[in-house]
């Protein structure tokens, strides 16, 4: 819906306040929030979007998630099944070639849980955004 894709839209853009300086200028993470956002407007894959935002920012800024061993996020956040097939899919796709991927509301409960934990465990001061919480409500409705 396009009340959820605005709802991402915003949890990207707080993505980009709470992790980079307003002083730092990096020409990658414009272009990344560009693409990006340029994708959510022609798509119907707004949270693949958002994950493959969150992965890419990630990598960008020096936290690229080793899916094998994500520190930080506790055994029982990581990544298993349904949930680690989408995410192998989605951190090497390019945004061009994004398709529509089946998945249940437990496998996004899974997805989003381990990108909270692992942005809050590697910067500091991060927390759930309500832009992100407010896209978990509108998929929990749904």
């Amino acid at each position: 819906s396009s009340i959820r894709k605005v709802a991402v839209a915003f949890a990207i853009l707080n993505l980009i306040d709470n992790v980079v300086s307003e002083s730092e200028s990096n020409e990658n993470l414009f272009a990344l929030l560009n693409d990006s956002l340029r994708a959510l407007n022609d798509s119907d894959y707004d949270l693949l979007i958002l994950w493959y935002f969150e992965i890419s920012l990630l990598r960008q800024i020096g936290f690229e998630i080793n899916i094998d061993n994500p520190e930080g996020i506790g055994k029982e956040n990581r990544l298993k099944g349904r949930a680690l097939k989408l995410f192998e899919k989605i951190k090497d796709v390019d945004l061009s070639e994004m398709n529509a991927e089946q998945f249940t509301r437990g496998t996004f409960k899974k997805m989003n849980r381990f990108f909270e934990k692992y942005f809050e465990y590697h910067i500091e001061g991060m927390k759930q955004t309500k832009a992100l919480s407010f896209v978990n409500e509108l998929v929990n409705k749904n």
